[in-house]
């Protein structure tokens, strides 16, 4: 719509008054109330354009005489000022004119309840909140009904002490206030809620995280910073996964709770115990073994309860110790049956004697 809200309209518009003096010609078609430019047909509209409109700018514009389209709803008297606007309509400001202009403003503009709908501004300034679908919106924008992004798609959020340091907040049935507190919308059913929050967590480390709430009764409910901790159940922060936790503990997967999965390979960094079986490899004896179990309570190489209770086991190193203690275990079997078979030799060759 630059440089194409006009003369030519304002023109039309300032001679409506003087629609007496009009008369059907070609294109132009007026009646008492209407004009029509264009059309030959009966406007149905106070004016019906059929083609485009162009306007010439005045080279020395004033405030009072800008070169802009003003659309005023019933009620309003005009322009009263530059902090007084209550109207709708389209502007376009001449370079340096206007608002605060610094070259070539558009605005949108519909000034509802102190608050502008569908408002910006071509240097920037943002005129009250913004509302699509909405007349009365409580942020910058606000959408009532679905967003949809063709082809590539874009959020962004800096990170300011206003904002906790959050860099995005995505929430559904949960509002941030900006203040550190939270508001969980309820339906009057439910009040469940789900959020995605991206912001300083994980040590001071970048860090997405993942709420959700359970229903409490249908009613909205304010909740603070901390509260929402609570309701914390998957965090990913530096490389590491953490579910049912907000510490990790330097694991890239640390899971709270249970866990179930059809197949699971574990991969070793030290040697998998075949070695045992070979004939440089040094077998503890039975007597060895039973010293350290005495001085210690458990088997050699294998973590005490103490241990396990503290650290947890590895899996995969579990399974390798567990499979050298067995190895081992055939050798001294082994080793017994062949001392068997020897005493087994030594009394059948004694009966045979006597």
């Amino acid at each position: 719509m630059k440089k194409s809200i006009l003369t030519l309209l304002t023109s039309i518009i300032f001679n409506c008054s003087l629609h007496a003096q009009w008369t059907t010609s070609g294109s132009v078609t007026t009646t008492p109330n209407t004009v029509g430019i264009g059309t030959t047909s009966t406007p149905d509209e106070k004016l019906v354009v059929n083609g485009s409109i162009k306007s010439i700018l005045d080279p020395n514009p004033s405030f009072q005489s800008l070169n802009v389209v003003h659309i005023i709803p019933l009620g309003v008297s005009g322009i009263t000022g530059a902090q007084n606007w209550t109207i709708r309509g389209v502007y376009q400001y001449p370079n340096g004119v206007g608002l605060n202009a610094t070259g070539g403003d558009l605005d949108i503009i519909k000034s509802l309840n102190g608050n502008t709908i569908l408002g910006t501004r071509g240097d920037g300034t943002v005129l009250g909140n913004v509302g699509i679908g909405t007349q009365t919106p409580n942020t910058r924008l606000d959408v009532n009904g679905v967003i949809s992004m063709n082809s590539f798609g874009y959020l962004s959020c800096l990170r300011l002490p206003a904002n906790n340091y959050t860099n995005l907040f995505l929430g559904g049935a949960i509002k941030d206030n900006s203040d550190g507190t939270y508001n969980v919308r309820g339906d009057g059913g439910s009040n469940y809620f789900s959020a995605i929050k991206m912001d300083n967590g994980g040590n001071n480390g970048a860090a997405i995280n993942f709420y959700n709430g359970a229903a409490t009764g249908g009613s909205s409910y304010n909740i603070t910073n901390s509260d929402l901790s609570n309701y914390l159940q998957m965090r990913i922060a530096g490389g590491n996964v953490s579910i049912g936790t907000a510490d990790s503990k330097g694991y890239k997967l640390a899971v709270n709770g249970s866990a179930i999965a059809t197949s699971m390979t574990v991969k070793l960094n030290s040697a998998w115990p075949d070695y045992v079986f070979t004939k440089d490899y040094t077998l503890p004896s039975l007597g060895e073994v039973k010293t350290y179990i005495d001085q210690y309570q458990h088997l050699p190489e294998i973590p005490s309860a103490r241990e396990i209770a503290k650290d947890g086991q590895n899996l995969g190193e579990m399974n390798r110790l567990l499979l050298k203690k067995v190895e081992e275990l055939t050798l001294y079997l082994i080793a017994l049956k062949t001392e068997v078979s020897q005493l087994q030799k030594q009394i059948n060759s004694s009966a045979k004697s006597n």
